[in-house]
């Protein structure tokens, strides 16, 4: 079991470190901004979605 837990770990460590700039663009896109863009993504560090 652990062994599997650490293979999906890797793999959505892999995916993320493919994928995390055409997420971010596509925000970019969608929002009309960086900054906007990067406080959506961050989200609330308190676990609340941010408001924008």
């Amino acid at each position: 079991m652990t062994a599997m837990l650490g293979a999906v770990a890797e793999a959505l460590a892999d995916a993320h470190r493919r994928e995390w700039a055409f997420v971010l663009a596509a925000t970019v896109r969608v929002a009309g901004d960086l900054d906007v863009a990067a406080v959506v993504r961050r989200g609330d560090p308190a676990g609340e979605p941010a408001s924008v």
